[in-house]
Formats: C-alpha cells, structure tokens, sequence
C-alpha cells in the first residue's frame, strides 16, 4: 500500500472522528456516534485507522462528555472501558470481514485471469447440463459466441455427453458451430454445494493426428524389419550358406588325399571341416531364426513346429504346441504377427520365467484368431518396467487392429493376442 493511500485512511479516521464530536454535542449521544465512526474507520480505513479512531474517541468522551473532574467513579471507568472494548472489538470484526472480501475478491481476479488466459475451454453448467459460463477459449474452439452458447444444453457442444450422477469425461467428440466434428479431451468436476459442474475440453486434433502418423510409421517400420529379415534370410541361405557348402566339398575332396600329409596338417584339415560344418549350422539357425522358410510355403502351424522343436534344443524348455484343426491359411501379416510374437513370447520365457515348460495355444474363432502362449515360471515383477520386446508385440497386435494382454501371477504368465480378421488388409 502507498504512503499516499495510507494517509488518506488515517485522515478519514480524524474526520470521522470529528465529524462524530460535531454530532455528538447537540443530540447528547456520544457512544453512538463514536460507535459509528470507529465503524466507517474500520470499514474503510483497515485495523491502523481504527486504532487511531478508538483512541480519538476516547480522549473526545473523557474530555467533553465526563463530568469536569479529576477523579472517576468505578462505573464511570467501567463504563468507558466497556465502550472501548466493545468497539475495538466491532472494529476488529469489521476488518476481518473486510480482509475476507478483499481476499475472495482477488482469489476472483486470478480465477478470471486464468479463465481468459487458458488454452482450453473451460464451460460451467448447471444440474440440468445447461451452460452458464464460458471462458474465450470456449469460443474459439467450438466457434460459437459466448451469448449464443449460454441457456444450451452440453449436447450441443457435446453429442455423446452424459451427465448421470457424475458428469462423464475422457476423451469425446465435439462439434463446432458448422457442424464439424472433432476429438475432445473432457474433464468435468463438480462444484460443491452448488449443484454445479465445472469442466475443461481440450482440442485434441492435432495430437490425434501425430498419433495417427506414428501409428502408421510404426507399422511401416515392422513392415520394413519383416522384409528387411526376409532379404537377409534368403541372401544368408542362398549365398554364404552355399559358399560354406563348396568349401566343404573341397576340403572333403582334399582330405581324400589326407593319408600323404603329415599329421599335423591332417589334424588341421579335420579341425577346418569341423569348423566349416559348425558355421553352416550356426548360418542356417540365423537365417531360420530371421525367417522361416516354412512360413511363406507351408504356413504358420508348420513354421511354429519346426521352431519348437529348434527352440527345445538350444533351451531345453519342452514347448506344447496346440493348433485347432481348422486353423487353416491365414493373412501373410497375421502369420508373420504371430510367428513374432511367439519368438519374443518364448525368449522371455527362456531368459526370465525359470520354467522348463511352455505351451502355444492358437484358435481361429468366427471373427478372428486368439493365440496364447503360456509358461510355469515365476511370474513377473510387479514394478518390471516392460522392455522393448512387449511394446513390439503390442504394436504388432494394434497394427492389426487387435489387442495384447499379458497375465502375470507367481504360477506363471499368459500372453494372449487377439487379431480380428475382418480388419486385416484395411
């Protein structure tokens, strides 16, 4: 506060004063006039102002009011105590209450200034779902004028709006003025012991669309992995695996010729085919792993055969593989989906759970195709992060327009994917 206004409510305090000794020495009624100008001091000037009233007051009821003497009798003390007490207590009072006001008045000002400052809509509306208040943003986002939107019912901002018992939020479609329709993040709040709602919307296109652009970026990078492991599949089979082949046709065709050698020389020939067969397994387990050929010519039921009986002999985990009969032929990207589901599914089975079984059960249904491939293990963490091998599949699975749930207890973990088969290809 300045030097300037808090002259000005002192100098309200000595008039009030003064005011209330002029009115005071004809009608003969001191205390009220006293009384009310210790109240306009303490109304209007603050608990200083006040201060400074009482005591005017005082000195004005000792020396024009008393009876011309020195000496008080008790009751006239009690009765000037009493009256200063009682005002300086009307006067605190009046503060108070003056503090309060002016403390909810700027508490209003922040809420306006935050109101007309926020990027999102903020809309109140009563018990029958109508609008009573917006903010600016409220008006530019749906378009409307905020006179035009006061009296309507949320619906109209709102289509799939419902109030109930508590007013309903997440994400909804909004519509605009012209009638365009748009995703909305909506949180509303009651407002207590007013019947009231007071709910934010937020505009969410733009974050829609850079989720849409993900999602399908994603998809073209899981596309671009399957080719790019097809391509390397082939190429280590067709040429590194063949070159390995002619080197061990000629060194079989030297090691006729091994007798003449010293045996030095015919130990490392021996030690060369040995090596040379080692790499051709170890080749043609990658280019397997990368890509089973069994899966483009034979389907997934063949390719997940064939990959269980390789994954129980470099894990020694026993895998139960059930296919219901009338599985059939499925979509390349479905098979492809869940053969790599299965391999991430059976690593982390492998390098986390500890069970020494596993079991892939695969239906096809009216609608589409449930796999689940389950474990005896030890269950997961509660507060494990998952790693990039779960997110993976996830994304696998939502490419598709299906969903991944993951059932972890301490008997064990239970991965089903869902892929519905009449969105495949959309």
């Amino acid at each position: 506060m300045t030097p300037v206004s808090q002259l000005r409510r002192y100098g309200l305090a000595v008039i009030s004063c003064g005011l209330a000794l002029a009115a005071a020495r004809p009608l003969d009624a001191p205390s009220s006039c006293f009384f009310l100008a210790v109240t306009v001091s303490a109304l209007y000037g603050g608990k200083g102002p006040s201060l400074l009233s009482i005591g005017l007051s005082g000195l004005a009821f000792y020396y024009f009011f008393l009876p011309p003497r020195l000496y008080l009798d008790p009751a006239s003390y009690l009765r000037l105590i009493a009256f200063l007490g009682a005002t300086l207590s009307i006067a605190w009072l009046i503060e108070s209450k003056r503090r309060v006001e002016e403390a909810g008045h700027e508490i209003n000002a922040r809420y306006r200034t935050i109101a007309a400052t926020a990027p999102d809509a903020i809309i109140s509306i009563d018990g029958n779902a109508r609008i009573f208040l917006v903010n600016p943003a409220a008006t530019r986002i749906f378009g409307w004028d905020a006179p035009e939107m006061i009296g309507q019912p949320l619906t109209t901002l709102l289509p799939t709006f419902q109030l109930g018992e508590r007013p309903s939020g997440g994400e909804l479609s909004g519509r605009r003025k012209d009638g365009a329709v748009f995703p909305a993040d909506v949180n509303f709040g009651a407002v207590c012991n007013q019947g009231t709602f007071t709910g934010f919307i937020r505009d969410i296109t733009a974050r829609k669309a850079a989720e849409a652009a993900l999602h399908k970026l994603s998809g073209r990078l899981l596309r671009l992995q399957d080719e790019e492991r097809r391509r390397l599949a082939r190429e280590l089979h067709d040429s590194t695996a063949q070159l390995l082949v002619g080197v061990s046709i000629n060194l079989s065709t030297v090691d006729e010729s091994a007798g003449a050698l010293e045996p030095r020389p015919r130990r490392a020939l021996a030690e060369s085919r040995t090596l040379v067969d080692q790499c051709l397994r170890e080749i043609r387990t990658v280019s397997y792993l990368l890509h089973p050929p069994e899966l483009d010519e034979l389907g997934l039921e063949s390719a997940l055969a064939s990959y269980a009986d390789g994954f129980l002999q470099r894990s020694g985990i026993q895998v139960d593989l059930d296919v219901a009969p009338d599985l059939g032929r499925l979509p390349q990207e479905v098979e492809t989906a869940l053969f790599r589901i299965v391999q991430e599914a059976l690593s982390n089975i492998h390098r986390h759970s500890a069970s020494r079984t596993a079991r892939i059960r695969l239906v096809r249904g009216p609608s589409g195709v449930t796999l689940e491939v389950s474990d005896a293990g030890c269950g997961m963490l509660r507060d494990a992060t998952p790693g990039v091998g779960i997110a993976s599949m996830r994304e696998r699975v939502r490419q598709l327009g299906g969903w991944l749930d993951i059932d972890s207890a301490c008997g064990g973990t239970t991965v089903r994917a869902v892929i519905p088969l009449s969105r495949v290809g959309e």
